[in-house]
């Protein structure tokens, strides 16, 4: 009997069952994801908290003169420029005021630093309050927190205690880095520190939908310089 011989398909080891188009954005989606753009939107977020240190080494007049507060007013627009660069990528689903989110964040720090130029340990304080803050609010909230706020089910203890242990410490480091050598004291420095990061934690708590920058900068602001009045005084403008 003749051979029967059986013809198959060649083995190819190119798969087509996803469309081309569709291979080609599956990195895109993965960098798009929720997860991705909340780290980015964080990661961007804190960086800020380093400036106060950095400030600190530059020689610089005290008070502030007009070329140390434009550069500081220069760098606050650089760098919400490069966060409104991002947003396809930092953009939360659903979000609608992601502008008045970045305006917000440099608005309170130029505010400050115009009202007190004698007293740029002021804007120390509540930068790293609102750069630290909120982003070891989220960190120790998603990682360990478990206990609601009994005032806001989305907000967890351990979210608002991290935003505290973080930035109180921290805002208190910066105040001493920038505070004149006649105004470098632990208590005052601590006092300044730890009001801003519990009035902001306890603000970054609320179940409002005011944008958190604004709210944080503000409680945080409001509250150091009402401590540094109450201890040694302020000198506006």
């Amino acid at each position: 009997m003749p051979d029967k011989t059986s013809t198959s398909a060649p083995i190819t080891l190119e798969d087509d069952s996803l469309p081309q188009d569709q291979l080609e954005t599956t990195d895109a989606t993965h960098a798009n994801s929720p997860k991705h753009s909340e780290f980015v939107r964080k990661l961007l977020h804190m960086s800020p908290g380093l400036l106060p240190f950095v400030f600190a080494l530059v020689p610089h007049f005290d008070p502030l003169d007009w070329i140390a507060q434009a550069a500081i007013v220069t760098c606050c627009v650089v760098m919400t420029a490069v966060f409104l660069s991002l947003y396809r990528t930092v953009r939360r689903p659903g979000e609608d005021n992601l502008l008045s989110t970045a305006i917000s964040y440099p608005a309170i720090i130029i505010v400050t630093v115009l009202l007190f130029p004698a007293h740029v340990e002021l804007m120390g304080v509540v930068v790293v309050v609102l750069a630290l803050g909120d982003g070891a609010a989220y960190i120790g909230g998603k990682t360990f927190g478990k206990r609601k706020l009994p005032w806001n089910p989305d907000k967890t203890w351990v979210g608002s205690l991290s935003f505290i242990a973080v930035s109180g410490p921290i805002a208190t480091l910066a105040y001493m880095a920038l505070a004149d050598a006649d105004g470098r004291h632990w208590e005052i420095a601590t006092a300044c520190g730890f009001a801003a990061a519990i009035c902001g934690s306890m603000a970054e708590s609320l179940p409002v939908r005011l944008t958190d920058n604004l709210r944080v900068g503000v409680s945080a602001l409001l509250a150091v310089t009402a401590m540094q009045y109450a201890l040694v005084g302020l000198t506006l403008f």
